[in-house]
């Protein structure tokens, strides 16, 4: 068909040039590629043409009708700045309530859609009087007796403002859309509203456009033809061919009539069924499981054509939504080193420097949280390099407790840094934070990892931190002081300057730049803006192609839009995407104005014929000569799953070949058709792999025959294999289960025995968070409340601070006469840890935070009047005594326990509170707790060896003591509940209970020494899963159960199993 049309151009402008070999001749093209192509078929044809001009129709108005425009003191409309004319518009013609639009004119599609509508209009030449016409005559139909336009709109909207629309989807219309019927049958009040105001808004735009001297894409049309009519030798050509046009406009129409007039006007226009077909053998069709798959085969079609000496420019790859493929294309293309040419580039925001410029953007719109200024700086090419992974800046975040917000960002990155600072080069204690040791873990967690390691580690997050902290101040300083409104230049340069210091320069960030310095530009069409609209336009800014189209494709595959590439000449022509709903296109109705309306109106297009416009586009493209056709479809959604159905183009093609009615089925039958198999390498990959995933893919399924040979030669894949046979295969243990044959021995590094009590749970647990110091960093969220943990550290600081001056004070033992004086003490405490949990964030909503407040004041009120009114009268004497922690300087030495075996355990720990009975000879322990009672309220219980801090806390206390020479016996160590649901209660560990499981005690100690020497560090999910949620939950596998029930006759399981039976 286009071959066709070709030759007949070449031979008209063959007898053009014999009859006037000098007289200009206008080529009129609907793209510059088109024109591009022709430009050279001539030039070949006729060794070249004097005084052609190759133009689109926009070149020939600016040629013809710019200079006299701007004479006259009128200039284009700047780029994006379409949304600012709209945006008066609607504020003009569209009345805040009670209009048709009012619900949904402040919505941030809204300008977007009626813009489209606006162009459809103008282009028709439907001026906003022809608007109001219709309006009127609407008026007419509905009678004398119909109610008022505006307040039956107002209903309608009132009850499509219910109607569910997806976000960001302005193409699913409201509900208030569907309720239009046609105008030919009696008319609703409802569209005589909606076309008043939508007149009102067409006019308000075009009183905009006059007000600013600009003009738009249609205007510059109208005035040329306008000029050419009116003085025809100022088109200047001695003859116009018009060539390739699928569809023209009114307004496209109107020009191209006023040239007709004005020169001889020849038009080369493609038709459905003229021209010829491809010959059966010379079409394919591909069905692959998804588009990724479709482009992998695409790729493996284009290089057997390459080795069969074909070249890469000889094909193109015509795409109807070149979006949905171009991800796609990118990657395989570039892992499988084939050259290939985008016959428009992409977006801006498509660049990695418009994508920073879009997370930048997000992370201001978001008030900077920690998750999108992370994203935004991991993706950034930052200048100058960090030299920091990305991932460490978000563990820092994590840790520091960031959720959003410029203070939040700077006040808790300081605060980090101040814990950090202490700790360089020294072995002191982690700085608080998530993720830190608590005081009760006994020093740092990675204690195994030596002093030498952790310094290094603490000076690597100090250098981190410091690099974090410069770029979130550059952000946040940049960003951070922006008004919600004011001048659009100076938002502009504001953003232009931040994104300037953070992005290394390139030439995308320069076109960013630049983009950014045209919305400087609209100064003079809005002095002032919204952050809003400045997102808006930068979106839209980000809109525009990041470049121009390749002037050539030598020794490149030409990738393009269909519309835009249709008469371009390739041999291997290839169509992907060929189902229904992507090509043809779903039928969408404008939402403004529907069909039913625009029938109403000469010259606008209908939702119907964009479906005739694909079929025509399908046929010329398959009609274009090329010896060589492929046709690919996804014959799966790749993120659903479903099965997609092919275009029904393709069955009419297929129809036309065959000679034969096709159907979904028979078109398996079709010599040309082949299918995809959804398996990792299908044989056309194993036989012709497009990149070395694919080759390594291929080369494994190859050696499941003799897996041996393959493993041999890949070491990792060896072991990883290893890995999985051990875990998944063998009835025993391995050291891939956490079976280490060598053991860790025991350091001089005192234990603390919550660390036990966690090897007693579940040995993988303390293999990772003991011996390797891993610490799972979760990301913080926004306080709605006190956090539990915040909730315990803050009652655990006010009870010692309110003991430690009743003891100043004389106050204790605590009396119901001597109640009031502590009272006061207790709430002096209570206000200095409120305020100092305010002033670090940690409170939460300040209505929530009321109330929790005074919860707690009550309930540690009541746990005073309860020591108060003992029975016991108990003096207490030691707050918060520390033994085996050698951050602390008040520390004592730790507890030294010998075991019958000869093992010295060597304990650490925090004892919230010790008390003295009134004649000194005995001594009680009490550990506050804030949560709930986890293992019930028997006395001395061990629970297999999960309980072991009362007993040690015992031990410790009498050391403590007789180190102070005041020795005691102690009664008992007890867990005091003193808020939440459980207060009040107290789990006890006495003297006499010490005395019959002493040997149990040292037993479980023993059994978990020899554990931890031995290596037994396995998961052990029967007693881990009694203690809730696991922070290496998704470290052991989501089979340990299984794998756990398939070993547990191995000696170490089995010895690890006698823990159980300790009560």
């Amino acid at each position: 068909m286009m071959r066709a049309l070709e030759a007949r151009l070449v031979e008209n402008v063959r007898a053009l040039r014999a009859a006037e070999p000098t007289g200009a001749i206008f080529l009129l093209v609907p793209s510059r590629l088109l024109g591009l192509h022709l430009r050279r078929r001539l030039a070949r044809a006729l060794g070249g043409v004097v005084n052609l001009h190759v133009l689109t129709l926009p070149d020939l108005a600016d040629r013809v009708a710019g200079l006299a425009l701007a004479h006259a003191g009128r200039r284009p409309l700047p780029a994006v700045a379409d949304r600012l004319v709209l945006e008066r518009a609607i504020q003009a013609g569209i009345p805040p309530v009670r209009g048709y639009f009012s619900a949904v004119a402040r919505l941030p599609n809204f300008p977007a859609a009626l813009g489209r509508t606006l162009v459809d209009l103008k282009r028709a030449r439907v001026g906003p009087g022809a608007l109001a016409a219709l309006a009127g005559q609407a008026d007419e139909a509905a009678g004398p007796g119909a109610p008022a336009a505006s307040t039956t709109g107002s209903r309608r909207l009132r009850r499509g403002q219910s109607a569910p629309t997806p976000a960001g989807e302005w193409r699913q219309a409201p509900l208030f859309l569907e309720a239009h019927s046609s105008l030919d049958a009696p008319a609703t009040v409802a569209s005589t509203a909606k076309l008043r105001e939508l007149a009102d808004v067409y006019a308000a735009a075009e009183a905009t456009l006059a007000e600013l001297s600009c003009y738009d894409a249609s205007d510059l049309l109208a005035e040329a033809a306008r000029v050419v009519a009116a003085e025809p030798a100022r088109l200047g050509a001695a003859a116009i061919l018009v060539f390739g046009f699928l569809e023209l406009n009114p307004v496209e129409e109107g020009l191209l009539e006023a040239c007709e007039r004005a020169a001889p006007l020849t038009r080369y226009a493609p038709e459905a069924g003229a021209g010829p077909r491809p010959p059966a053998g010379a079409v394919e069709v591909i069905a692959a499981p998804g588009e990724e798959r479709e482009v992998r085969e695409i790729a493996r079609v284009i290089l057997a054509h390459a080795e069969a000496g074909g070249r890469f420019d000889e094909v193109g790859i015509l795409l109807r939504q070149p979006g949905a493929y171009r991800a796609a294309i990118r990657d395989v293309f570039e892992a499988g080193g084939l050259p290939y040419a985008w016959g428009a580039g992409p977006a801006l925001a498509e660049t990695r420097a418009g994508r920073t410029l879009r997370l930048l953007v997000e992370a201001r719109r978001s008030d900077f949280a920690r998750e999108a200024v992370i994203e935004c700086l991991a993706f950034a090419d930052l200048r100058p390099g960090p030299g920091v992974s990305p991932a460490e800046w978000d563990r820092l975040s994590r840790r520091a407790g960031i959720v959003h917000g410029a203070r939040e960002w700077l006040g808790r990155l300081d605060r980090l840094a101040r814990g950090l600072a202490p700790a360089r080069g020294a072995t002191a204690r982690p700085p608080a934070g998530p993720g830190a040791a608590g005081p009760t873990d006994g020093g740092d967690a990675a204690a195994d990892l030596g002093d030498a390691a952790l310094a290094a580690a603490r000076e690597r997050d100090w250098e981190a931190l410091a690099a974090l902290h410069r770029v979130v101040r550059l952000v946040t300083g940049g960003l951070g002081r922006l008004p919600s409104e004011g001048p659009v230049a100076t938002l502009a340069r504001r953003l232009a300057t931040t994104f300037r210091r953070l992005v290394r320069p390139s030439p995308e960030a320069g076109m960013v730049l630049g983009a950014l310095a045209g919305l400087e530009a609209l100064a003079d069409l809005a002095p002032r803006v919204t952050l809003d609209s400045l997102w808006a336009l930068v979106d839209d800014a980000l809109a525009a192609p990041a470049e121009a189209g390749p002037e050539a494709v030598d020794g490149r595959v030409f990738v393009g839009e269909l519309g835009q590439a249709l008469g371009l000449d390739f041999p291997l022509l290839i169509l992907p995407g060929l189902v229904e709903g992507a090509f043809p296109a779903a039928i969408r109705q404008d939402p403004i104005l529907l069909d039913d309306e625009r029938r109403r109106l000469p010259g606008l297009p209908l939702a119907e014929a964009g479906r005739s416009l694909d079929r025509l586009r399908f046929l010329v493209a398959v009609g274009s000569g090329a010896r060589r056709v492929l046709l690919t479809y996804p014959r799966v959604d790749a993120e659903s799953g479903r099965p997609r159905v092919p275009s029904l183009f393709l069955l009419d093609l297929v129809e036309t070949l065959t000679g034969r009615r096709q159907d979904f089925e028979s078109l398996e039958s079709f010599p040309g058709w082949r299918s995809v198999p959804l398996q990792p390498a299908p044989p056309a990959a194993r036989a012709r792999p497009v990149d070395e995933r694919e080759w390594l893919v291929s080369r494994a399924l190859d050696a499941r025959a003799a897996p041996g040979v393959f493993l041999a030669e890949c070491d990792r894949a060896a072991r990883g294999f290893a890995v999985i046979q051990a875990r998944e295969h063998s009835p025993v243990l391995t050291p891939f289960d956490g079976l280490l044959g060598d053991g860790v021995p025991l350091t001089d590094r005192p234990m603390a025995a919550t660390w036990l009590e966690r090897y007693a749970t579940c040995p993988f647990q303390y293999f990772l968070g003991r011996v390797l110091g891993v610490r799972a960093v979760e990301a913080p969220e926004r306080v709605l409340t006190l956090e539990a943990r915040e909730r315990g550290s803050l009652v655990h600081a006010v009870l010692e601070t309110a003991y430690r001056r009743l003891a100043e004070a004389g106050l204790l033992p605590l009396t119901p006469a001597r109640l009031d004086a502590a009272r006061v003490l207790l709430d002096q405490a209570l206000d200095a840890g409120f305020a100092e949990a305010e002033g670090r964030g940690v409170t939460g909503l300040p209505t929530l935070w009321a109330g929790e407040r005074a919860r707690l004041r009550a309930e540690v009120h009541s746990a005073m009047v309860a020591d108060a009114e003992s029975a016991e009268t108990w003096v207490p004497i030691l707050f918060e005594a520390a033994f085996g922690l050698e951050w602390r300087e008040d520390s004592g030495p730790a507890l030294t326990y010998p075991l019958p075996d000869g093992t010295t355990m060597r304990l650490a720990g925090l004892v919230d509170r010790v008390d003295r009975s009134p004649d000194g000879a005995r001594a009680r322990v009490i550990d506050y707790k804030t949560g709930r009672v986890r293992q019930g309220v028997s006395p001395d219980r061990l629970w297999g060896g999960r309980a072991l801090q009362l007993p040690v806390y015992r031990l410790a206390a009498g050391q403590i003591l007789a180190t102070l020479g005041t020795p005691a016996e102690i009664e008992a160590a007890e867990y005091y509940h003193v808020i939440g649901r459980d207060a009040g209660r107290r789990v006890r560990f006495t003297r006499a209970g010490w005395e019959t499981r002493q040997a149990d005690f040292d037993r479980v100690l023993a059994l978990a020494a020899e554990g931890i020497r031995a290596g037994r560090f396995f998961p052990w999910p029967r007693t881990c899963a009694r203690r809730g949620p696991c922070e290496f939950d998704l470290a052991c596998g989501a089979e340990r159960l299984r794998w756990a029930e398939a070993k547990a006759a191995d000696p170490a399981a089995q010895r690890h199993a006698e823990l159980e039976g300790i009560p």
